[in-house]
């Protein structure tokens, strides 16, 4: 259990990482969309398997109506469709390499 969540704790700080590297390139005024494009579609990922993984750590009951992890699990579906889909970003990925 503690191997999971230190796996879920690196996936976030990996996240983290690369949303202020790019943050302080756009602050410079740097162009960066290749890079928020990739963020988009990494962060998207991330977070549904880190909830996936919270959700098995809570067993059966972590499917139950009202578990707060119940809930997460659904809505982070919506990362990978909302503000363009994850096949888009990796377009714009593709076509900017």
């Amino acid at each position: 259990m503690r191997h999971k969540l230190a796996h879920c704790v690196a996936q976030v700080e990996a996240a983290k990482g690369l949303v202020y590297n790019t943050a302080r390139k756009e602050s410079q005024g740097l162009d960066c969309v290749t890079e928020v494009s990739a963020i988009k579609v990494f962060c998207a990922e991330m977070v549904q398997e880190v909830a996936a993984t919270c959700l098995q750590l809570h067993g059966g009951s972590g499917f139950m109506r009202g578990m707060e992890i119940e809930r997460i699990f659904r809505d982070v579906r919506i990362h990978s469709i909302d503000a363009g889909a994850t096949e888009v970003m990796l377009g714009e990925i593709a076509k900017r390499m």
